[in-house]
């Protein structure tokens, strides 16, 4: 049993949560088995902060309370002060997650707003390029009419002077 509480340490250490987790059970476990309130508590405690550490708060409560149990069962009260402090920390890191979690909510959707009046500009500048070009087409039709009609009377007046040089 101790030899995986060792084992679960190194993997904290390293930052490998779950693995150290399987070792805290496994540990835990066996000192129930073994009737030793003080390893087990400790082995829950470390389960705790494991879980702590690797952002699963709900699971921090969970095996911090079964050592709070276990203490108060036992009569251990300077167990059950630390415990309670450990606690306390959980609670303090859920708090801290939360807020970063609301900052980045808030973050993310003022970056979302920025984004949408972005394209929405864009979305302006597009439609008042197109409302130019329709005015400009519309423009240039006009023009091209004006310059056929003008072609039109140019043919008849050439055409009403050829008639004057026939008589």
């Amino acid at each position: 049993a101790t030899m995986h509480l060792e084992i679960g340490e190194i993997f904290f250490s390293q930052g490998k949560f779950e693995s150290a987790i399987n070792e805290y059970k496994q540990a835990q476990k066996s000192f129930e088995n073994l009737k030793n309130p003080k390893k087990n508590i400790n082995a829950l405690q470390l389960l705790g902060k494991a879980y702590s550490k690797w952002g699963n708060y709900d699971g921090a409560y969970l095996y911090l309370n079964q050592a709070l149990e276990v203490a108060k069962k036992n009569k251990l009260s300077k167990e059950m002060d630390n415990i309670s402090l450990n606690i306390e920390k959980v609670k303090t890191n859920l708090s801290h997650f939360q807020k970063s979690q609301t900052e980045f909510a808030q973050q993310k959707e003022k970056e979302t707003q920025e984004q949408l009046q972005s394209k929405e500009k864009m979305i302006s500048a597009l439609a008042a390029e197109k409302e130019m070009s329709l005015e400009k087409i519309e423009e240039l039709s006009t023009e091209r009419q004006n310059f056929a009609m003008k072609m039109k009377i140019k043919q008849q007046e050439i055409r009403g002077k050829e008639g004057e040089l026939k008589w």
